[in-house]
């Protein structure tokens, strides 16, 4: 399969609010604006998600706008103890409340109520989050003090088409954002030093029902960083896959991927490429498992967490993943 990289800089949509060049690319090159969007604005689903983490703990923070509604907050994952602790809030109208920005990395998203903040201030390379709590549904008091620094050179940005001819999907996956930091629960503290996480910057008019398949990983094998974004399930990919392995700071295409997941997901996966550039055996460690359901709205999301073991294929040379921590996760949303 021959992919499409965009380089030229030029808008997302024309004005007729249709993709102008599906494709993917490695830097920020396109411009993407809310105003161009010429489908209902209660189909425009825009978000800044984060997962850092180890083995051992990692948080998954979410600032999204779905315009009739939208999520803030962020989820505390205790791996070793098999629990987690959800700290995120429902809004109704969201469009009152959050201003999501057009660049990726760029600009200040701030949330607050009297029970949760929660905001991204973007600084050039970095990211400084910040969060808090005070009597959130009961639980123990919160804070979040992490700056994210950015690590490779490229990264994988993609614009996805739909049939529907105003549905789109323009994201850009950061890996290996290191960090620093703290969070604190209760009268608890976990050190965030010198991990890794991942931005999930998403901006698009999506169709009612729609399954994805996405799986993560940033690390270190022999004392080089080594990742990868591996992703499929809904949209036009004939001009690019979601699929890009990283290697000391650099993004290297590849074709379909496919994820053979267990029945109960918790026992081992595999995940192969059909230009055999990738194989993994997934061994999982923690299912997210949750499900909702608001009659004609829902999501039944299995975000699973767990070690990497295999190969990845880069220009002809095999690097081995010895132990690559990172997630694989199967969504469907009806929204």
């Amino acid at each position: 399969m021959k992919q499409h990289e965009i380089k030229s800089l030029h808008n997302v949509l024309d004005d007729k609010g249709r993709v102008i060049e599906a494709g993917f690319s490695r830097k920020e090159v396109l411009h993407y604006d809310k105003k161009q969007v010429k489908a209902s604005r209660f189909r425009l689903k825009e978000w800044d998600y984060y997962f850092v983490g180890n083995e051992a703990y990692g948080l998954a923070i979410t600032i999204a706008d779905n315009n009739y509604m939208g999520l803030v907050g962020f989820v505390f994952l205790d791996f070793k103890n098999k629990k987690k602790y959800d700290y995120t809030k429902m809004l109704v109208t969201s469009r009152r409340h959050l201003n999501m920005p057009n660049e990726v990395f760029k600009g200040l998203i701030k949330y607050e109520s009297k029970n949760l903040s929660l905001s991204y201030e973007y600084q050039d390379q970095l990211v400084l989050i910040k969060g808090q709590t005070k009597g959130f549904k009961n639980q123990e008091d919160c804070v979040i003090d992490l700056v994210l620094e950015r690590q490779n050179q490229d990264h994988l940005g993609i614009v996805i088409p739909f049939k529907k001819k105003k549905a789109f999907y323009y994201n850009h996956k950061i890996n290996h954002l290191k960090s620093k930091g703290r969070f604190i629960k209760g009268n608890q503290t976990y050190a965030f030093d010198d991990f890794y996480g991942v931005l999930d910057f998403g901006r698009g008019v999506w169709t009612y029902d729609n399954t994805w398949y996405w799986a993560s990983a940033s690390g270190l094998e022999d004392d080089k960083r080594i990742g990868f974004n591996l992703g499929y399930g809904f949209g036009i990919t004939k001009s690019a896959t979601e699929n890009m392995i990283f290697y000391d700071g650099l993004g290297y295409k590849i074709n379909d991927v496919t994820f053979k997941i267990s029945d109960d997901y918790i026992s081992p996966w595999q995940v192969v490429s059909s230009d055999d550039s990738l194989y993994f055996d997934f061994y999982p460690i923690y299912d997210n498992h949750t499900k909702t359901d608001f009659v004609i709205l829902g999501q039944h999301a299995h975000q699973v967490f767990g070690i990497f073991k295999g190969y990845v294929r880069i220009e002809g040379k095999i690097v081995r993943v010895n132990h690559l921590f990172g997630f694989a996760e199967k969504v469907r949303n009806k929204w």
